[in-house]
């Protein structure tokens, strides 16, 4: 019953915050990325667009599977606090 509070608790926390909106909103915008930088480097031949494209994609998928570990983090510290425990999950 325990775990059930737990993981409620991580989930409200997830959704009062809207990680999972912002999330998919992240994901939309390295799609963007990508279409907007192929456009613009059409004309350097579509293999070497793409290639740039994807790489700066890829660039913005590190940077938003931080901010998704750094999400989670919270989502269980709060939780936590929520569900009245020091910490959800050990190290």
């Amino acid at each position: 019953m325990e775990e059930t509070l737990d993981i409620l608790a991580h989930e409200v926390v997830h959704a009062r915050r809207k990680y999972t909106l912002k999330i998919f909103l992240g994901g939309l915008f390295v799609v963007f990325i990508e279409i907007l930088i192929a456009l613009l480097l059409r004309k350097a031949g579509i293999v070497d667009a793409l290639i740039i494209a994807f790489g700066a994609a890829w660039f913005v998928d590190l940077l938003l599977r931080a901010v998704n570990r750094r999400f989670e983090y919270e989502a269980d510290l709060i939780g936590a606090r929520i569900a009245g425990r020091d910490v959800m999950i050990s190290r």
